[in-house]
């Protein structure tokens, strides 16, 4: 009888012992896992939030408007009408353009209309009206001053009157290549003022609108 007694004491402590054991290892593998999902769900987060505030490479994009006085030299030939002369012509320049991802390159288009050129030698009259594409590069070299490199392809349009030719008046359409350079003054974070000298040189042969030398100052904003 007390052998029997013994036993049932010693069975009750085994299962409180044992149980208590398994309770304690249950809780720790419980706050194991739950400190594992917050780890992943702070490493998502910090993903996420990586991922929102990325910095985006159109913020910086500048928008680009501008205008110039523009002093071109044309050379205009046509050997079938008798004309061959050296051109000085005056016009006004408006200039649009983009940042192409980077502040140092530039894609710009520009119209630039003339002055009538009344020319007594030939009594020809020369009207000129141009629309040009380019790409430049532009190189800072101190907080205040850049130069720039550039080429692009334009459209001439240029009308030529002569009072004692058999056909008076005549249009040509010339695309050009053209080569620019120039020096760039900052006057602020907004506006600057440049300097451009132009090349243009004409892609067809039948063309009176032969070649053309231009100098242009230009007041920029930049946005």
């Amino acid at each position: 009888m007390k052998r029997i007694f013994l036993i049932s004491i010693i069975c009750f402590f085994s299962q409180g012992l044992f149980g208590q054991s398994y309770n304690d290892s249950s809780q720790t593998e419980d706050i194991m896992d739950y400190e594992s999902i917050v780890r992943e769900l702070s490493k998502s987060s910090g993903t996420n939030r990586a991922s929102v505030y990325s910095p985006d490479p159109l913020a910086a994009v500048r928008f680009h408007v501008g205008v110039g006085f523009t002093n071109s030299l044309s050379t205009v030939e046509d050997s079938e009408r008798g004309l061959s002369l050296q051109a000085p012509l005056k016009g006004v320049a408006a200039r649009f353009g983009i940042d192409l991802l980077s502040t140092e390159w530039r894609a710009e288009a520009g119209i630039t209309t003339y002055e009538t050129y009344d020319d007594k030698e030939t009594s020809s009259k020369i009207d000129l009206k141009e629309f040009d594409l380019s790409i430049l590069g532009i190189t800072p070299v101190s907080r205040l001053w850049a130069y720039k490199i550039g080429m692009g392809l334009s459209a001439r349009y240029l009308n030529v009157v002569q009072a004692e030719a058999d056909l008076k008046e005549i249009e040509y359409t010339t695309p050009a290549l053209t080569i620019q350079t120039g020096v760039v003054a900052n006057v602020g974070p907004k506006f600057s003022i440049s300097t451009d000298l132009h090349y243009r040189k004409s892609l067809i042969q039948e063309t009176a609108d032969k070649s053309a030398l231009d100098f242009m100052v230009r007041l920029d904003g930049h946005f």
